[in-house]
């Protein structure tokens, strides 16, 4: 609400949608877009066309918020700029990965939109957000410890993130360290709100592929791939990291307690060949 949007209102989020979707979760996307109003766009494909169709639904639904990671956000938002289209939306929420400076702007500039920065991970879901002041982001007291703990090596105004969850009785998370640096801050904000608040999280990028076509696939896409095909889970995997060399020139280094087998590595391949191209 503090973006002023309310249950019922409609949303548009501009997010990663499942590789590999069943039948019945196609059938339950629809249900939910048409009950609750909220319509999903994939940002894991943002080419200049789906953008224009993006640009054209986003004027025939005229959402409250556009939620989405801040680097789609602000794709879609230089789309707009650059073909001088029109689109004007009262409020965005950015989440998942930084939401630099230059993103706000053009964002706020291409969009005419305020946008909310809002911090969560899989394991906890939300976990602070920003209020109309924007500074700085209001933990979520009510359901989350947050702890800033600093270490010799970083600067003094950041730490490692440590949350403690107050909700989930069946696999505790306590004071787990999630790898994201965040800077502190001190005081209370000008909102009048009493929740403790943490500074910009300063230690979370995910950056994006561009294909051949110009199809600019989001990093998160990467993440949801590994899970969906179970190799995170059977394999281990600790650490990843994708470099693209060319445009049709990619490396996955992995980090995992065994290697893939030929089976895991032939439906990646043909995963990554189906968004990234041959």
């Amino acid at each position: 609400s503090w973006c002023g949007w309310q249950p019922g209102d409609s949303i548009v989020r501009l997010w990663g949608k499942r590789i590999n979707e069943s039948r019945w979760s196609k059938m339950r996307t629809k249900m939910r877009q048409f009950l609750f109003k909220d319509s999903v766009f994939d940002s894991f494909k943002m080419s200049q066309e789906r953008m224009s169709q993006y640009a054209d639904r986003i004027n025939e639904i005229s959402p409250k918020v556009i939620r989405g990671y801040s680097h789609s956000l602000y794709l879609l938002a230089m789309y707009i700029r650059e073909s001088a289209r029109n689109l004007t939306i009262p409020a965005c929420s950015s989440t998942a990965e930084m939401l630099f400076p230059h993103y706000r702007e053009e964002i706020k500039s291409s969009l005419s939109a305020r946008c909310f920065d809002q911090y969560g991970c899989g394991e906890i879901r939300n976990i602070a957000a920003e209020c109309e002041v924007h500074d700085g982001l209001h933990v979520n007291d009510e359901h989350v410890i947050v702890e800033i703990v600093h270490k010799k090596e970083m600067a003094s105004d950041v730490g490692e993130l440590i949350v403690t969850d107050l909700d989930n009785y069946g696999m505790p998370f306590i004071r787990y360290k999630n790898g994201d640096i965040a800077k502190n801050i001190e005081g209370e904000c000008s909102c009048g709100r009493e929740l403790s608040r943490i500074g910009e999280i300063v230690g979370r990028i995910s950056s994006s592929f561009i294909t051949k076509t110009g199809t600019i696939v989001h990093g998160e896409f990467i993440t949801h791939l590994l899970n969906e095909l179970q190799i995170s889970q059977e394999a281990g995997i600790r650490e990843f990291q994708m470099i693209q060399n060319d445009y049709d020139k990619y490396h996955l280094n992995l980090v995992s307690k065994r290697e893939l087998s030929k089976s895991e590595i032939y439906h990646l391949t043909c995963s990554l060949k189906q968004y990234l191209g041959p």
